[in-house]
């Protein structure tokens, strides 16, 4: 488990954090939740971040054009996410803080998310798989999410 040390994506993380958290007043707008992602690509998210132009290279985007993230761990060590090393058997994923703020359900032609009901000038600030029991959660500025820990792992 390597912690990620990067000053520039946490200012731009809590910047963005705090104006969901100012729209959202009442609501959690923070998880802790998993990305699972192949090894090449981990140095890139650690120094970038997010990227959603990546969007849907490994599956497919079922609930939009954004950066996704699992609730639970075990959905990120699928293969097609986090894909094993060819010689060593190693996976990756990301433990992250992600701002979900008010979502929606995606769908797979969004580019960014959808406009609220209640508030007709303000997005939604994510969209899931399920709005009653979400599981998947999809963001599309990239300044939603901080990788904070990388993960490396063996399935037995």
């Amino acid at each position: 488990i390597e912690r990620v040390q990067n000053p520039t994506l946490w200012a731009q993380y809590c910047a963005q954090r705090q104006k969901i958290t100012q729209i959202n007043p009442r609501r959690k707008v923070e998880q802790e939740l998993w990305h699972g992602t192949k090894k090449e690509v981990t140095d890139a998210i650690s120094h970038n971040g997010f990227n959603r132009s990546f969007s849907g290279g490994n599956v497919g985007t079922w609930e939009g054009k954004g950066s996704y993230f699992a609730l639970k761990a075990a959905y990120s060590t699928k293969d097609y996410y986090s894909a094993p090393d060819p010689t060593t058997k190693h996976k990756k994923m990301f433990l992250c803080k992600v701002t979900t703020g008010e979502y929606t359900k995606g769908t797979p032609d969004l580019t960014k998310a959808p406009m609220r009901t209640d508030k007709p000038n303000l997005p939604f600030d994510s969209t899931v798989n399920d709005v009653n029991n979400p599981t998947v959660f999809v963001v599309f500025h990239d300044a939603q999410a901080y990788p904070e820990y990388l993960i490396t792992f063996k399935m037995t």
